[in-house]
């Protein structure tokens, strides 16, 4: 698939004006580490813009995993044998989780040698290299923000594994088969605008608010900064070794030409903005579900199963805190089954059930099994 000239030129100055700078701000020592980057974003000129990209570049590969789901991963680990559709399940849930992972995984490989997908990133790293690079990311807490991020993380979070959810509704319906691949791109598909929030702090509100069609709101971020989110990252893709494929879906989302995963994780952002934001015309979904092959029919189909997903809790950390895993525990512990049978039911080990429930305990504020039942019971959610 051929880019776009609005988007191949740029793109193309952007890397070259990168590792210029790069080669430049490391000669005078003037290369910080991340944890230094929010501060040294004001820099002037081309030069000190091309430095203060590259300290947003770090600053992003520091982005912190939610405290919960590298604790879950951990102990996961931690057991006998951990199968790998269970550590997958995990980091597909966690952006910081799931490009760690990649970054690793494709490191010093060859475009045909990516993968593209959490699970065989998983298998070709393993257990005790994962385990490393798990215990090295930096974390935040839902009730106590991220650091130098502050409330950031939350908020993407939220509407990165909501636009995961629509995606993987819409390939559904279409029959999509590389799934793998689509909960990874939407997962990360505006990966650019945590870069995009450091580089320009004045315009981030504008940044995170959609007001509009998703076209005029990515044409309003080249006007005003030169750039837009989806370049940046798809720039962050390529510079994390993952493959073409990722790399161009996070891109090239919000393009009218789209294809593919790119055009899945377009329609699955409209359809987050539109359910819970408006922030997307009827007129924008009926488009872009017809470049995909849904008529009108097909695309209510999927709207109203969003919608009865969000009613049952099962869409929204805003309606039900606990993760998929942490629910299906509590539903097998509602039935009577005690922890070694919930353990044979998931094929986990018994340590990984203890975990979910002591996480379910807490996120609920409760004490035991029983007032876990009840209070889930009670909001609809088993």
């Amino acid at each position: 698939m051929t880019a776009p000239e609005h988007a191949t030129r740029p793109r193309r100055e952007l890397a070259r004006s990168s590792s210029a700078t790069a080669r430049a701000g490391l000669r005078r020592g003037a290369h910080k580490s991340s944890s230094g980057a929010a501060c040294a974003l004001g820099a002037e000129g081309e030069q000190g813009r091309g430095l203060r990209l590259l300290q947003a570049f770090a600053a992003v590969e520091r982005f912190p995993a939610l405290a919960d789901a590298r604790a879950e991963l951990l102990a996961a680990l931690a057991g006998e044998s951990p199968a790998t559709g269970e550590l997958a399940a995990i980091v597909e849930g966690d952006a910081a989780l799931a490009i760690a992972l990649l970054r690793e995984a494709n490191r010093g490989r060859k475009q045909r040698e990516r993968v593209d997908a959490i699970a065989p990133a998983v298998e070709r790293l393993g257990a005790a290299a994962l385990r490393e690079m798990a215990q090295a990311l930096p974390t935040f807490d839902l009730l106590q923000g991220g650091g130098v991020w502050g409330e950031l993380p939350a908020r993407f979070r939220l509407h990165a594994l909501a636009t995961q959810r629509a995606a993987e509704a819409i390939a559904a319906e279409l029959g999509h088969r590389n799934r793998g691949r689509l909960a990874v791109a939407s997962l990360l598909h505006d990966v650019g605008k945590l870069a995009m929030t450091l580089l320009h702090p004045s315009h981030a509100g504008r940044l995170w608010t959609r007001e509009g069609d998703a076209s005029a709101g990515i044409r309003g971020e080249r006007a005003e900064l030169g750039l837009d989110h989806a370049l940046v990252g798809g720039v962050l893709a390529q510079r994390w070794s993952f493959p073409q494929v990722i790399t161009h879906a996070i891109e090239r989302h919000h393009d009218a030409g789209r294809q593919g995963e790119a055009a899945i994780v377009g329609l699955a952002d409209m359809l987050v903005h539109h359910q819970r934001e408006g922030g997307a015309r009827a007129d924008e979904l009926v488009g872009a579900a017809e470049g995909l092959g849904l008529g009108l029919d097909r695309l209510r189909r999927v709207m109203r199963e969003q919608a009865i997903a969000r009613r049952r809790g099962g869409d929204g950390a805003e309606r039900c805190p606990l993760t998929d895993k942490e629910l299906l525990v509590l539903k097998r512990l509602a039935q009577g089954l005690v922890y070694k049978q919930i353990a044979e039911c998931l094929g986990v080990s018994a340590s990984v059930v203890r975990t979910h429930l002591h996480n379910v305990y807490a996120k609920l504020g409760v004490r035991d099994r029983a007032q876990a039942v009840l209070l889930a019971d009670r909001r609809g959610w088993l």
